[in-house]
């Protein structure tokens, strides 16, 4: 069983104090935050376009912004399977492959060496397919396993992503992957975060180490690598042993040591009233600087709130608002994304309901060039929104793969692809519906 969870303490850092200073005398110099611009917002191509394309992860080469891979999940009549695309010249030209057994909930990794990881749900499996060219030929996959040898009838794993760590010596990157599982402990029942990892290129895979606390029911948000070598993970807690859920989710992080195959005492981020979405873990490689996005409604507002860590995740400071709603307005964003370039530039993007009448959304992002203390005005990432209808409600037999899609994702999946691409830009990739399918878009996003 896990330790009891950390307390969350204010921070009090003369580097946050600086960052306050100057963004107080901005405040009285009349300065506003640098306008996010947006370039080349444009579809990406499909080898089948009256299918829909859903929950896209974007993953960018450490030090080539121009090598892109994108998996997302394909939604045919008989059922999902997962397509993953790569770039190697920045978005101009893709190159496509369905991964065989694929299902859901795809995530994308690159290594500094070039050599590219896509995680995905399969039945009640996890599989690692990798791609030592890059994103061009996939070899067959690895299987995680299920369970350790003495457990019986461990339970089927959801929500899956990827995190890498640099070998400390020559060799392949650690591949660890991070998700929730039903499991069964002495009688008791959880739905507990859990870590697997391969130190052989992700030909093999350790037995998933689990998070066991209480008898709280719990989803993984992602992981995000340390600089000490540990893997910081993000968990929200949302049931109490299946039968009641919580009034307000809990959002936690703890950290996970692949030598020790364990993980640390939790420390609590943020207690979320009303989040209709799964929030995001967000670190800038090389640091110990972490981020927590999320959406909520607070004091009648809805919005998109972000809280940072100085420490790797053992302290968090208060959450701030990146964008804001009218008092008293409804629910109107959701499924909030982030990312940290190399000089510290963020950009959160999200969905917002632009007209609830007729369920029509935006996408849109800011960005911060002061830590997150002070955010640009939103700027949309296509050209108008896209409008649902009455494709939120049940849809009949036989309906078409994009009513059902619309009817579990209207965000486009629980989460969607933002990465950073060099100092002061970004690229983006979202799952849009303007065309009355749900397809991939892109953008690059400049902070300067």
């Amino acid at each position: 069983m896990a330790s009891p969870p950390r307390r969350t303490k204010p921070m009090k850092s003369p580097r946050l104090f600086a960052l306050a200073a100057a963004a107080a005398l901005a405040g009285t110099l009349g300065m506003t935050p640098v306008q996010l611009q947006v370039v080349n917002a444009r579809q990406l191509p499909a080898s089948d376009p009256s299918l829909p394309r859903v929950e896209p992860s974007l993953a960018v080469h450490p030090h080539n912004g121009s090598h892109l891979v994108v998996a997302s999940m394909v939604w045919a009549t008989e059922g999902p399977t997962v397509e993953v695309m790569s770039s190697f010249d920045a978005g101009s030209t893709w190159r496509s492959k369905l991964l065989a057994g694929c299902e859901f909930d795809p995530w994308t990794a690159v290594d500094d060496e070039g050599v590219a990881y896509v995680s995905c749900l399969s039945g009640r499996e996890t599989l690692v397919f990798k791609s030592l060219d890059g994103g061009l030929i996939w070899g067959p996959p690895a299987s995680l396993p299920m369970s350790s040898p003495h457990e019986v009838a461990p339970g089927e794993f959801d929500h899956t992503a990827l995190v890498l760590r640099d070998a400390p010596l020559s060799g392949p990157s650690q591949v660890v992957v991070v998700g929730m599982q039903e499991v069964a402990v002495d009688g008791r029942e959880y739905v507990a975060p859990f870590a697997s990892f391969s130190r052989d290129g992700a030909v093999s895979f350790s037995a998933p180490a689990r998070l066991l606390w209480n008898d709280l029911w719990t989803n993984t948000l992602n992981a995000i690598a340390l600089p000490s070598g540990a893997m910081l993970v993000g968990i929200v807690d949302f049931s109490v042993g299946g039968r009641r859920r919580l009034d307000r989710l809990r959002v936690w992080t703890s950290e996970f040591s692949t030598p020790d195959n364990e993980f640390a005492p939790l420390t609590m981020v943020v207690e979320i009233a009303e989040s209709s979405t799964i929030p995001v873990l967000v670190g800038q490689a090389g640091t110990t600087n972490a981020y927590v996005a999320f959406d909520d409604m607070r004091a009648g507002r809805s919005g998109i709130w972000l809280a940072n860590s100085e420490d790797g995740g053992r302290q968090w400071n208060v959450p701030k608002p990146v964008v804001l709603g009218a008092t008293g307005g409804p629910k109107s964003h959701f499924s909030a994304q982030g990312a940290v370039g190399p000089g510290g530039d963020l950009v959160v993007a999200w969905y917002e309901l632009a007209d609830s009448a007729n369920r029509c959304l935006a996408v849109r992002a800011a960005s911060s060039t002061d830590d997150g203390n002070s955010f640009s005005e939103p700027v949309d990432l296509a050209a108008s929104p896209y409008c649902l209808g009455d494709s939120g409600a049940s849809p009949p037999a036989g309906a078409s793969p994009n009513a059902r899609v619309a009817r579990r994702w209207p965000y486009g999946g629980d989460y969607f692809g933002l990465a950073s691409v060099g100092p002061g830009r970004f690229r983006v990739v979202w799952a849009d519906a303007s065309s009355g399918t749900f397809l991939l878009s892109s953008a690059l996003l400049l902070t300067r």
